[in-house]
């Protein structure tokens, strides 16, 4: 059971990873959807548990991929500005 567990936070973590590192602005509002139900269904999930480290790094990701979404000008016509790139280029731990 624990290792289905490890997959589903594993798969939560690598997809929201594709989102927010997503270059390709064709791409990104797909990615950042598939980010999001991943981190909802993981969070259905968690609900039934008492990992509370996990609960808080999927809230947290939600309210980041919500904040991305806030930014239609610079996610729509992203053409290799550096600054944005710097705001995207975190990772979970």
């Amino acid at each position: 059971m624990a290792n289905t567990g490890n997959r589903a936070s594993q798969l939560w973590r690598t997809v929201y990873e594709a989102a927010v590192l997503e270059l390709d602005p064709d791409k990104l509002p797909q990615r950042m959807t598939d980010a999001q139900q991943a981190i909802i269904d993981r969070m259905e999930d968690l609900n039934r548990s008492e990992d509370v480290p996990e609960s808080e790094a999927t809230s947290n990701t939600l309210n980041v991929l919500r904040d991305l979404r806030k930014w239609p000008t610079a996610t729509a016509n992203y053409k290799g500005d550096s600054n944005l790139c710097e705001h995207r280029s975190f990772r979970l731990s």
